[in-house]
């Protein structure tokens, strides 16, 4: 045996310097984004991190001074096509409220290679997991396998990831402060969807979101069905109406939307509706567009913070530790305008007329405050469920 992986030694250092990379191999491709965003919340939300309970975020304290905060966000995709059928991509990014440069560190959002077969592509490592319209699943640090199929009309997605919380979340902590156990912190996610485009800019959506880990009660075994059409004519997309509604069937979800009040414990659901006209194109200066949200989010529906943050925008308060968007205890419009104002950069800006969905569930008495749990040191409690927001940025395409 050891004669044999002698000789292959051998053999590789023998041929390396006949070794060539395919003439269609392009090398290391280097993009990117960076995005500075400013955010006023009206009411801030009180954080697991900041109740003494749980170890401070990587992204840095989002409850004090949270009231008016800014963040820094850089994206790094890197991606190397080996042949026609093989291919491997990266994201490295960091995302952290100003003022946090002893925490300031690279993490992999996104990691993989990718073979194709066929019409099929099958995909190892970590995921920015998206599936559906953007209700149930948009955040990182998901490791595992990922399969597409695809054609014109139709495509389909599977996601099996480990999903390992490192920095605890409201989940755990509010569970333990009103004597609910089982709930798990590291979980497997089973999830994906299934898409048609039956005719030109017409996109219908399923989609399944699970905790599929077998000890404790999970926090989502979620489903959403959705559409979306967008028309475009001569290139310019004059508008999209689109819009999904999406309902928690897990125990965890149950638990956490259990009314302390009126005793009820019912399945939280989630939904929005969104109209936008033209948009922003980042290699067009002076083109922009409006859009005008509605969305509603029971509570317990998304208490980690899952969602797409491009589909759910929301104060880092809201969503910290996690990094995405959150589909968890509002309801109100969103109103958002886009426009480039250089080559590559877009000013966005949102006014999120927002009020808790309740005050009085396991989980919005610990985290909305309104007559609730308050962290060490207690603050003042608010004394109203709003929960409007501003957020404005500034990104730029590399």
């Amino acid at each position: 045996m050891k004669k044999s992986l002698a000789f292959l030694s051998a053999l590789s250092f023998a041929t390396a310097g006949f070794a060539a990379a395919p003439a269609e191999a392009p090398g290391l491709k280097v993009t990117g984004f960076l995005n500075y965003r400013y955010e006023w919340t009206e009411n801030p939300r009180a954080i697991a991190e900041d109740t003494g309970n749980a170890l401070p975020s990587g992204y840095g304290n989002a409850y004090v001074d949270a009231k008016s905060n800014n963040r820094l966000n850089m994206f790094l995709f890197l991606d190397n096509q080996f042949d026609g059928n093989t291919r491997f991509h990266a994201i490295l990014g960091a995302e952290h409220l100003s003022g946090r440069t002893t925490n300031t560190n690279i993490q992999v959002k996104e990691a993989y290679v990718a073979a194709k077969f066929g019409p099929a592509e099958v995909q190892v490592g970590r995921f920015l997991s998206d599936v559906g319209l953007g209700t149930l699943g948009g955040a990182p640090f998901m490791d595992g396998i990922h399969l597409t199929v695809a054609n014109k009309m139709v495509s389909a997605q599977v996601y099996v990831t480990k999903f390992g919380n490192a920095n605890s979340t409201q989940v755990t902590d509010v569970a333990d402060y009103y004597g609910y156990t089982g709930i798990s912190e590291h979980m497997t996610f089973v999830s994906g969807d299934v898409k048609v485009m039956p005719v030109a800019g017409l996109t219908l959506s399923a989609a399944y979101f699970a905790d599929a880990t077998t000890e404790g009660d999970g926090n989502y075994k979620t489903y959403a069905l959705g559409a979306e059409y967008k028309y475009v004519a001569n290139n310019v997309p004059w508008f999209t109406v689109s819009g999904e509604y999406g309902k928690n069937n897990s125990d965890g979800a149950k638990t956490l939307n259990h009314d302390l009040v009126s005793g009820s414990a019912d399945a939280p659901i989630a939904y929005y509706a969104k109209v936008k006209v033209l948009g922003a194109h980042p290699f067009m200066p002076g083109t922009g567009g409006i859009s005008l949200q509605y969305r509603k989010a029971e509570s317990g529906f998304d208490i980690m913070g899952m969602a797409n943050p491009f589909t759910w925008n929301a104060p880092f308060n809201w969503t910290s530790p996690s990094g995405g968007g959150i589909a968890e205890n509002h309801k109100g419009f969103e109103l958002a305008g886009e426009v480039t104002v250089l080559p590559r950069t877009i000013v966005k800006a949102a006014y999120g007329f927002m009020k808790s969905d309740s005050t009085t569930t396991v989980a919005a008495l610990f985290a909305h405050r309104v007559g609730g749990v308050a962290p060490t040191p207690a603050p003042t409690l608010p004394t109203t469920d709003k929960e409007r927001y501003f957020t404005a940025s500034v990104f730029y395409l590399f």
